[in-house]
């Protein structure tokens, strides 16, 4: 029998240590091949959103081999490795419009380190414009 496991919502620990997962990747490939450039994730708290954006980072970051056996594994898609940005706001302090700033500075520079940039930009919407386009230097008409 598969573990059943609360408080963790990282993906790729849960199907490496072959805990029980829900497949959710229906809704993945919906909205992979989907249109719309918005979506809400409107759920109930304890009901799964960040485990499903860590799935989603998981899926766009390319990592096929974790979504064997699952719904997404039989549809047509062409895997490729996206870079994404996931900011937990979970560690992001709000006491104040600086604390916020500096703790969205800090977050920001986590998702940076993760692809080895550097951002030197001093506020929060700076730097994540600076690590947009770094990613994709062409998208500065769009932002």
């Amino acid at each position: 029998m598969q573990d059943l496991v609360t408080g963790r919502a990282h993906f790729k620990s849960i199907i490496e240590s072959n805990s029980l997962y829900i497949d959710k990747t229906e809704f993945v490939y919906k909205i992979a091949r989907s249109k719309e450039k918005f979506f809400l994730l409107n759920r109930p708290r304890r009901f799964g959103k960040s485990l499903f954006v860590n799935t989603l980072k998981s899926f766009y970051q390319g990592e096929k081999g974790l979504f064997t056996g699952l719904n997404i594994n039989n549809q047509d898609w062409q895997w490729k490795e996206y870079p994404v940005i996931h900011l937990d706001f979970c560690a992001v302090v709000a006491e104040s419009i600086e604390s916020l700033d500096k703790s969205l500075g800090y977050a920001l520079e986590r998702a940076a380190g993760e692809y080895d940039l550097k951002l030197e930009t001093d506020t929060a919407p700076r730097m994540l414009k600076n690590l947009i386009l770094k990613f994709n230097p062409k998208i500065i008409s769009k932002i």
